[in-house]
């Protein structure tokens, strides 16, 4: 494998080291490649999260942080190869990539979508453009597109295969439909059309091929496919260099191959990750030493899908009464189940009645009925305080003001959400998503295949759409006005799919606001941009119609 040139540079190394957000590949990775005869890549996906404006001005802080990553690599590689990668599906995408060629950018890499307007972004600089492929299709329309369109081809070509990480250009089936041996010839396939373009401009186009790469011997195969060179990124995560927080890190170096999931990754493709939330209870069982029981809870809510769990609780059975010593009751289980239908019950009727009267409340309460409805779900106390909430409702008076309901936690620190919410007449929250996680439809009486339809079925497992259709189904039940978006910073599902939840809800005739910030942690502050954010949006409800 030979090298390649990116303009008029070229590289000492034949690698690509892969653009990894969020904030995994900065400055300090990306220049540190360079120096070292590779292509160093810096990604873009909310890399202003350590700007002191991100959380009031975040579009202003990502484009100041794009300069910013890159005169940390400059200052450590000079003369070095030094891009981004900027993902098609961001929303200030166009913004990202004029800031990356004001910055001074040798290469864009985009994926997570197709890069149809990248050439005329960059039109005018030496910038040089990649868009990522998976497939022979792919790479045959975005070429033709840009041949097209703009008269012009790549600079250079990323084949991200099914084995990579990131966001994945396939379907989740595809991804176990590809063997080596059938994804090799895809590869062919690619590099000849992509070769068929650099023919035509009388050029050369590098066809880089990243994905599953980790040893000689992965390299040495796609060389023999006829590639110019290879992107890595996991790889590096672990380097002094990596911009990655330690913790992250460490948790890379004690993870199993068991750990990797595929996820679906903020944009709606899949991708693959480490499962931390595996990882956690497994270095617990360690730390405590005692054994450690994991259950695998398949995304798509099927009949088949419910049986799979169920028998893996019954495993789990087995496995903790020979841990324990101690016999599970098969008809205490159905006991509590029926307990758990007949709590969740009260709970929807109580949200039923709760949309004609006035409840005022913290901003706790909420909270907590998501701790009692998930953590105490199935006791006799919980089932009381579900029956006390039905007869307190009966005597409340007539619904005052705008009901609001809130997806995610809520910032109960928050000054400004107390002013305007917390046992207010001009608006109440009425639900909590948290709250509202399964539905009383399941039979208590077969109690492995109940548990498992309320894990399979559950509004969090699974797509965000799914979280999201249950939360306007959820709001319209408690008489919402309007329901509030909460974008808790370390929750990338929440944020991901913002502006899904704000087209589907307005679409079911509910205003959405998407509100940032942080659920746990005042010192973030934020409260001025809170106050006005919230306090126009229930100007915008007629919050004020009833003082």
């Amino acid at each position: 494998m030979k090298n390649f040139k990116i303009g008029d540079k070229i590289t000492r190394v034949p690698l690509i080291q892969g653009g990894m957000g969020v904030g995994i590949s900065l400055g300090r990775l990306a220049g540190s490649v360079a120096k070292a005869g590779g292509v160093g890549i810096i990604s873009t996906a909310q890399i202003g999260y350590r700007e002191e404006d991100f959380d009031r001005n975040p579009a202003a802080a990502n484009e100041r942080a794009i300069a910013g990553e890159m005169k940390k690599a400059r200052e450590i590689s000079g003369d070095g190869i030094i891009g981004y990668n900027i993902m098609v599906a961001l929303k200030e995408y166009a913004s990202h990539v004029k800031a990356a060629v004001k910055a001074g950018a040798d290469i864009i890499i985009s994926g997570a979508g197709l890069p149809t307007e990248l050439p005329e972004l960059v039109k005018g600089s030496l910038t040089k453009i990649a868009p990522i492929v998976s497939t022979e299709k792919s790479a045959k329309v975005i070429l033709k597109y840009w041949d097209r369109k703009y008269k012009r081809t790549a600079d250079l070509v990323v084949i991200e295969g099914p084995q990579a990480g990131g966001h994945l250009g396939f379907h989740k089936e595809e991804l176990e439909k590809y063997t080596e041996e059938s994804y090799s010839e895809e590869i062919k396939k690619i590099i000849t059309t992509v070769k068929s373009y650099a023919e035509k401009y009388g050029t050369e186009i590098p066809v880089i091929v990243a994905g599953g790469i980790y040893n000689r011997e992965d390299v040495q195969k796609v060389d023999n496919l006829g590639a110019d060179g290879i992107q890595v990124a996991t790889r590096f995560i672990t380097t002094e260099e990596c911009d990655a927080d330690i913790r992250y890190k460490e948790a890379h170096l004690k993870a199993k191959e068991s750990d990797i999931a595929i996820v679906k990754s903020p944009v709606g493709m899949p991708g693959r990750a480490c499962d931390a939330n595996l990882l956690t209870f497994r270095t617990l069982a360690d730390f405590y030493q005692v054994p450690v029981f994991a259950i695998d809870v398949p995304w798509n809510q099927t009949t088949e899908n419910v049986q799979y769990v169920a028998d893996q609780l019954k495993d789990l059975k087995i496995f903790l009464e020979k841990n324990t010593g101690k016999t599970i009751s098969e008809d205490r289980l159905k006991e509590r189940l029926a307990c758990s239908k007949r709590t969740l019950e009260n709970y929807k009727k109580y949200q039923q009645m709760r949309a004609d009267r006035y409840v005022p409340s913290d901003l706790v309460t909420p909270l907590y009925a998501g701790m009692t409805n998930n953590i105490l779900l199935g006791t006799a106390e919980e089932e009381k305080y579900t029956q006390m909430l039905l007869e307190d409702i009966k005597k409340a008076p007539a619904a005052k003001g705008k009901h609001i309901y809130w997806m995610h936690t809520i910032p109960f620190w928050s000054d400004a959400v107390r002013q305007e919410l917390c046992f207010s007449e001009k608006a109440q929250i009425v639900g909590c998503e948290l709250a509202e996680t399964c539905e009383p439809d399941f039979d208590p009486e077969n109690p492995f295949e109940a548990m498992a339809e309320r894990m399979v079925y559950h509004s969090l497992n699974g797509s965000a759409l799914r979280r999201i259709e249950a939360g306007i189904r959820h709001a319209k039940q408690a008489g919402a006005d309007g329901a509030v978006w909460f974008g808790h910073w370390g929750c990338k599902h929440t944020l991901g799919a913002a502006q899904l939840a704000k087209k589907k809800f307005e679409e079911a005739g509910l205003p959405l606001l998407i509100l940032d910030g942080d659920g746990c942690d005042r010192s973030h502050g934020g409260e001025g941009q809170t106050s006005t954010r919230l306090g126009a949006f229930l100007e915008m409800l007629g919050g004020a119609e009833n003082e």
